[in-house]
């Protein structure tokens, strides 16, 4: 889990595309392979803490699956 804010929070798309290219670029033998779902919700105002979370969660397992499924 992360949590951003301020400018972060303004580039959050920018930030989860380095963390990807970050974990692509791992060196190491095939069965090494860093893969990472991603998931994120934005606080707004509105919602519970609870509520954020559980919709990132959420959102993070749908990409799990399309990762199962080949298609990222």
């Amino acid at each position: 889990m992360v949590v951003v804010k301020g400018r972060d929070y303004d580039a959050i798309e920018e930030r989860i595309a380095q963390f990807r290219s970050s974990a692509a670029a791992a060196e190491g033998e095939p069965w090494e392979k860093v893969n990472a779902a991603v998931g994120y919700a934005l606080y707004n105002g509105e919602d519970t803490v609870d509520d954020v979370f559980r919709k990132a969660d959420h959102l993070m397992y749908e990409q799990k699956k399309e990762m199962k499924a080949g298609r990222k």
